[in-house]
């Protein structure tokens, strides 16, 4: 065999392990193109849906809030599976887009709403040759926020405002009220039905094994009423 037929099959044994390898890095770096893209889009006003839009905070790209191409059942169970705990998700599915820039065509073109709504804060992009799949999410948990006392705060204090005005709910009409005050005790018990309420995917008053929030209050150590 003649010494260049050698060599080039010796460059096929050591190059064709690593086109996998090249294929993953080449998906990656489309994936950025992508949420750069629609972040740049996000960052300017833009006329949707017949209005006008104001400017989005950026995206963040995020490999937990990303699913597989053909994917089926319930995204929000399937990111709570990775770790990541959604109060709202979108998921769009693009067939035969072969670069970032015509999947964002694409995107702009049919889902403008969606790429442009304020609610959402995280990204996950997969691609497959021509095929996409593109999950926003928006987390339980906001990390503008310092932290949840700092919500419960502010949560506190519009409460309060709500208060020193006499006012109307529905047809009963309410004198103002003295304000309340921050109490440790009903923080924990409010903070652990909050907890349950997430690992549980529920939203009530009452608690999974049905206890009210009295019942909550009085478990944590409340004497009050």
């Amino acid at each position: 065999m003649p010494e260049s037929h050698r060599y080039f099959w010796r460059m096929c044994v050591y190059l064709v392990p690593l086109l996998p390898m090249y294929a993953s890095h080449a998906s990656a770096s489309d994936e950025r193109q992508l949420a750069e893209a629609i972040n740049d889009f996000r960052g300017q006003p833009q006329r949707c849906e017949a209005r006008m839009t104001k400017i989005s905070k950026a995206l963040t790209l995020n490999t937990s809030v990303a699913l597989p191409i053909n994917f089926a059942g319930s995204s929000r169970d399937a990111l709570k599976a990775s770790g990541y705990q959604a109060v709202t998700v979108r998921t769009i599915r693009l067939a035969g887009a072969q670069s970032a820039g015509e999947a964002f065509g694409m995107l702009e073109k049919r889902y403008c709403g969606a790429l442009l709504d304020p609610q959402y804060a995280d990204i996950g992009i997969t691609r497959e040759r021509g095929d996409w799949r593109v999950v926003l999410a928006k987390p339980l948990i906001d990390e503008s926020l310092e932290d949840v006392r700092s919500a419960g705060r502010i949560l506190l204090a519009q409460v309060n405002a709500a208060r020193a005005k006499p006012r109307m709910c529905g047809k009963q009409p309410f004198p103002l009220a003295r304000p309340l005050s921050w109490n440790t005790i009903l923080e924990t018990a409010a903070q652990g039905h909050s907890q349950s309420m997430a690992s549980e995917n529920y939203f009530t008053h009452r608690g999974f094994d049905n206890d009210s929030p009295a019942d909550r209050a009085r478990a944590a150590g409340y004497g009050g009423r």
